[in-house]
This record gives C-alpha cells, structure tokens and sequence, in this order.
C-alpha cells in the first residue's frame, strides 16, 4: 500500500493533500484530488513518475482541463499538472518546438509572429500542446496531426524518448499514444506565409467558434464525437434534446453539443445528460454515440 506522505521528502515541487479540482477544469465541476504535484522540473517529474509506478499508484495527467469531467467524488490518486518548466514555445526556421504545458493558441500566435501558415485554426482551441495532442485536437476540418512532426515522452522507466508522429497511429480525436507516456514536448512543422494574412485568419477563425459556441457559461467543449455521415448536434436537435436541463447542468440552446454549467452543476448532472442523450439518440436513429470529452475518477 502506497503512503503519500512518503512523495513530499521526494519531491522539489508544490504537493497538495485532498485539493478541489473545480478551479482546474473549464466545466468548474469536480471533487477532491486525493494529491496534487505541480513538478517544479524534469527531474522532479521523473520522480514522481517513478513513485507511481512502483506503488501502482493511479494517476492522472491535467492540461489546461478543458475537455474533461471530473467525477463528484474527486480522484484517489494523484494529479499531476505540468506547468512552468514545461510550457516553453521555442521557433527555428519553418518549425515550432512547444512544451505540453504551452497553451496551443500561444503557439499559434506566435507561428504568426515568426510568419508561419498552418497553425491558424490551433488559435481557437483552448488547450495545451499535451491535451491536444493526447486526443488529436482539431476544428475547421484540421487535426494537430497535420501539422506534427515530431514528439517528446517521458515513459515509466523515467527514459526519455522522440517519437516521429508519422510512426504513431492517429484518428479522428484518438491517438495510440502509449497510456503510460507522459508528452513532454512537440514539434511542429511549418511553412512561411504573411504575417497579416495569417493572423486574419485565425481571428476570422476564433470569431467563428465564438458565434456558435456558448462561451458564456463554463463548458467542456464538445461532448461527443462528430463521425462521417451525421452532424452530432443535428441527431441531439432532432430528439428533441436542446435546452434539456438535469440539475443545474443543462445541454446548451446556443450548440447542442456543448453541455454548460449552469452555475453549481455536479458532474453527475452532466452525466445523466450525457447518457439521456445517448439513449434517445441510439433509440431513434440506431446511432451509437462517442463521448468526446474524458470522465475522471468515478462515475
């Protein structure tokens, strides 16, 4: 049995007991974490990792916490948050190198003030290198795959390795990463363009999700996977689903395939939306639907 008291006379960086999750998600939704650790370097993020793993401790990797939901009951484990150290955007010619922690939008932005086309539509996602890349992020018909050459990971055994993107097998918002490499670092690669253009683009883009988004109440992004053939917020329209309401989480009348936070929701809230909505759609268009947004702790 593990004790998590022994991690505090291991570690360098911030280390939290039972610490609230709400503050570190974009749904605002969440229980405890039975630890916390922000690792203040590489070092001390080896080794935590080899903590976990000769304990076989559960352990879950947060970005910026803008595609999951974190169950009532919090977490018994511990969640690691990369944060500075991890979150540098390094440009070299037609290519970005970016941390996990860097926000993807501050490395589009700054592909933009080096005049490097391809990144634009990353601008509109609200998440980290890490996350996007763990689910091959995308918007406006691009995924972060088109862009990626390359990939940095930390694995159990506390090696360090890169990875070529292009011997990775990657989906529509799925990717076979290995589930016990921690992404370090990226690289992408790029094409020079207009400094000018390329930032009109990215507002024109950004304004775009805003139009048709509902930013104004916290969300998790889309909640379920888009597949060929139907539009998901068209199958949930047509069960009659929007506006639906359970507690104080409600599917969104703006799109209906964001679910908000009405102010207080709990993640079981969310859930049971999640779940109706599944079973109208299965039961009317014999459609099973993918959660796109990722359940943390138990449900």
């Amino acid at each position: 049995m593990y004790n998590l008291k022994e991690i505090k006379k291991i570690v360098k960086g911030e280390f939290f007991f039972y610490k609230s999750l709400k503050d570190y998600t974009s749904f605002k939704i969440g229980g405890e974490a039975e630890a916390f650790f922000i690792p203040k370097d590489l070092e001390d993020l080896k080794e935590i990792y080899k903590f976990i793993f000769k304990n076989k401790l559960p352990y879950f990797i947060f970005g910026n916490g803008t595609n999951i939901l974190v169950s009532d009951q919090g977490f018994k484990g511990i969640i690691i948050k990369l944060n500075k150290g991890f979150d540098s955007i390094i440009v070299s010619g037609e290519e970005i190198s970016a941390g996990a922690a860097a926000d993807l939008s501050k490395a589009a932005k700054e592909a933009q003030k080096h005049s490097l086309t391809g990144m634009e539509f990353a601008f509109a996602i609200p998440g980290t290198i890490g996350g996007a890349i763990a689910m091959n992020a995308g918007c406006f018909n691009q995924e972060i795959v088109s862009i990626l050459k390359e990939i940095k990971v930390l694995d159990k055994k506390g090696e360090i390795k890169v990875i070529p993107a292009s011997n990775l097998k990657w989906e529509y918002r799925k990717s076979n990463l290995k589930k016990d490499w921690i992404i370090l670092e990226a690289g992408f690669k790029l094409k020079h363009g207009d400094s000018k253009e390329i930032l009109e683009k990215m507002n024109y883009l950004r304004s775009l999700k805003f139009k048709s988004q509902p930013y104004d109440f916290p969300n998790a992004g889309s909640i379920f996977k888009n597949n060929e053939g139907y539009k998901v917020w068209e199958l949930i329209e047509k069960v009659n689903a929007r506006g639906l309401i359970s507690g104080k989480a409600q599917v969104s009348p703006k799109h209906t395939n964001f679910i908000i936070n009405l102010g207080g929701a709990k993640a079981q809230d969310v859930w049971n939306l999640i779940l109706e909505i599944k079973k109208r759609v299965k039961q009317k268009f014999k459609i099973k639907l993918d959660p796109e947004i990722i359940k943390v702790g138990k449900f």
